[in-house]
């Protein structure tokens, strides 16, 4: 995977994917951009030493290239925990592999779906329930095919909007709490916007640290 620095908004890590485009959106230089899996991070006015989040060296162990994760297996959702211990280990480390293979999916309303069907806790409940709340208040009637869902420090959303999902609109959507945001952004056969995105709650979004896979 390659790190980079937005040249849209300077100082957003993003990680490229390989999700080829759509006829429509090839027809459209306007739309031609790459698909990004990004990860939203403080204003630099806020934080002036924020850098693009880098993996941790590899240990003797995970010198190996990770497999892509199969989200079919139902351990994965038999709790809120095993959820996500496949994103975050014990280090507090994000793992890159568990997100480019959930945005990468086809089916990432059936992922959303399942975690829906974890117990969720209160807190997760409110989340939701915020989250909701801001895809209302900034998208309104131009949304639909939407499908989201919390369990515990993990938020899954998809949607499709009648109009464009640009980064001012998204950053106000994703002010609904404080996270790691990674977003992949897509197009249909009528070239509406297609969202899927993955929320990590964090006290310091600043944070951030990959692990190796």
């Amino acid at each position: 995977m390659t790190y980079l620095m937005s040249s849209s908004t300077g100082n957003d890590a993003v990680v490229e994917t390989e999700k080829p485009q759509t006829e429509s959106r090839k027809d459209n230089p306007q739309r031609a951009e790459p698909q990004l899996v990004q990860v939203a991070t403080p204003d630099q006015s806020e934080q002036d030493d924020v850098q693009a989040a880098e993996p941790s060296p590899p240990t003797d162990d995970e010198d190996a290239q990770a497999e892509p994760i199969n989200f079919s297996d139902d351990d994965i959702f038999a709790s809120t925990d095993s959820l996500e211990d496949i994103f975050i280990d014990s280090t507090g480390r994000v793992s890159q592999t568990a997100l480019t293979s959930a945005l990468g999916q086809d089916n990432f309303d059936g992922f959303v779906t399942r975690i829906n069907r974890i117990e969720a806790t209160e807190a997760a409940a409110e989340r939701e329930a915020k989250m909701n709340q801001q895809l209302i208040d900034t998208f309104g009637s131009d949304v639909y095919q939407s499908n989201h869902a919390c369990s515990e420090r993990i938020c899954a959303i998809t949607f499709t909007s009648t109009t464009r999902i640009d980064e001012e609109r998204l950053a106000r959507f994703s002010a609904f709490g404080s996270h790691y945001r990674f977003t992949r952004l897509d197009s249909n056969e009528y070239d509406e916007d297609v969202l899927k995105a993955i929320y990590i709650s964090t006290d310091n979004p600043s944070t951030l640290v990959f692990s190796p896979n």
